[in-house]
């Protein structure tokens, strides 16, 4: 296999990513674990607690991952 080849490769795989369709991510904010990070005044080692806590709802996209913004839970 060639450098072409892998490179036709490359483009045909991020021409499909880029047409896949993620109904969540449209109907509500989706951050980047940065993003919920700073809204959360937060470290990503917590972060990765809650997650693991069930504490924060997201989504694995590829390697990384997706936070909606937790609300406050009635008691």
């Amino acid at each position: 296999m060639t450098d072409k080849d892998l490179q036709l490769i490359r483009d045909l795989i991020e021409e499909a990513i880029s047409e896949f369709h993620c109904p969540p991510c449209e109907e509500e904010e989706w951050l980047t674990t940065k993003e919920i990070c700073a809204r959360l005044d937060t470290s990503e080692p917590t972060l990765r607690k809650m997650r693991r806590n069930g504490d924060i709802q997201f989504i694995r996209v590829g390697q990384s991952y997706r936070y909606i913004l937790p609300y406050p839970k009635l008691h």
